[in-house]
């Protein structure tokens, strides 16, 4: 019996559950819990040279804590993510809030767009514009961007059944006089490598007398007349900037059914929008104002009431 007792000492035995240090009840949820009213858990200290490099940790796992004693890299808790040592943050100083105010503690600059700024507030913008689709399906209650021009009539909005093609609300030409053009305009920047488009047309018209044609920059690209349902036109544009046209175009007499040309659904794949480099908006901003200051260094923006530079013809300055 006493060596069978031997037997079972030595042998060992494989259990699976929580450990605790300190504690004879572990937490269910944890692997491991150490449990104290006066001492802390002291994570390995290294220095870390790189933050993009494990050294010199060598192969650490994913999630691997750390405390950095490394100052120029900066001192604190991190872990491995699997390329690059990544801070824990905590309490920073940088930036303090103060009610509904915000500002910048320390003495350095304030970048936006540039990671070495060089002024106080230093705004870079190098991309310039900014790439997204344009659709014009006129649910908005407005035809812009769009404009509308000449003898017969203006584009408007309309909500009348069959007169859009989906949605709730198309546009409809101006019927006009005879001999007159109802004109609808649209200007888009097309960015490199250029973009497709399409737009949905009806018309319904005295057939080959009055027209709904379609420009791109002045170049007639199409032309319908007579009554012709909701079909899809489409197309390209090369990079830069165009102009595209509707035109319900009449003749000098007659006309015919609703007499009229109806668009909707104008989708430009890509178009291109100017970004500025800062926009300040206080309330006064307009138009050809300057930014200007006054004696306490507040800024704001002011009409420069300089004449139209047509009053300087003639006149020496």
């Amino acid at each position: 019996m006493k060596n069978l007792l031997h037997l079972i000492l030595l042998c060992p035995i494989l259990l699976f559950a929580q450990v605790g240090i300190n504690t004879t009840t572990p937490h269910a949820s944890s692997i491991l819990d150490v449990t104290a009213t006066d001492k802390g858990l002291l994570v390995p200290r290294i220095a870390i040279p790189n933050l993009n490099a494990a050294a010199p940790v060598s192969s650490p796992a994913n999630s691997l804590l750390v405390y950095n004693t490394n100052t120029t890299t900066g001192v604190g808790f991190y872990y491995w993510n699997g390329s690059k040592w990544v801070p824990i943050s905590g309490a920073h100083n940088d930036w303090v809030i103060v009610g509904n105010d915000m500002y910048n503690a320390n003495s350095g600059n304030v970048g936006v767009g540039v990671t070495a700024p060089t002024a106080k507030l230093h705004v870079e913008n190098t991309a310039g514009a900014s790439i997204a689709p344009f659709s014009g399906g006129f649910e908005s209650g407005t035809i812009s961007p769009f404009s509308t021009s000449g003898s017969g009539g203006a584009w408007t909005l309309t909500t009348t059944a069959g007169q859009f093609n989906a949605g709730s609300s198309g546009i409809k030409s101006g019927s006009g006089i005879h001999s007159s053009s109802s004109n609808l305009d649209l200007s888009v920047a097309i960015p490199a490598g250029g973009s497709s488009f399409s737009f949905n047309y009806r018309v319904d018209s005295e057939s080959g007398y009055d027209y709904l044609r379609f420009y791109i920059d002045g170049v007639q690209q199409n032309q319908w007349s007579g009554t012709v349902a909701w079909a899809t036109y489409s197309g390209s544009l090369t990079a830069g900037s165009h102009t595209l046209s509707w035109r319900y175009e009449k003749d000098s007499s007659s006309n015919s059914g609703l007499d009229a040309a109806f668009i909707d659904q104008v989708v430009i794949a890509n178009t291109q929008t100017l970004l500025p480099a800062v926009r300040i908006v206080d309330g006064s901003q307009g138009n050809g104002k300057v930014l200007t200051s006054d004696a306490n260094g507040y800024a704001s923006w002011k009409s420069t009431n300089l004449p139209d530079i047509a009053t300087f013809q003639g006149m020496i300055i």
